[in-house]
């Protein structure tokens, strides 16, 4: 459905693309952190379009998510599939 490849494209965009810091935690190239109220803003969803849009995407195999208190973190799987790490070279 629509609202859920919006999520999907915007947590591709949201994820780190390297290792980094926060909060003295490692988070991992093609994760990031977020919560449901900060995605439901950024997209213009309710909090339960965003809860059935994580549900389709978990259940699909497509990200992870491990919550906490205060956050949540999103793991796209298969993250170098879709963001390749490799330089592309033109000839000129």
């Amino acid at each position: 459905d629509a609202n859920t490849m919006r999520l999907f494209i915007h947590c591709l965009l949201l994820a780190n693309y390297k290792d980094k810091k926060w909060r003295g935690k490692l988070i991992k190239r093609g994760s990031f952190i977020t919560s449901q109220l900060k995605l439901a803003h950024s997209l213009k969803l309710s909090i339960m379009q965003i809860r059935n849009s994580l549900k389709k995407l978990k259940s699909t195999g497509e990200i992870t998510v491990c919550t906490t208190a205060d956050y949540s973190v999103i793991t796209v799987k298969n993250y170098e599939f879709y963001q390749d790490n490799n330089i592309l070279k033109l000839n000129s």
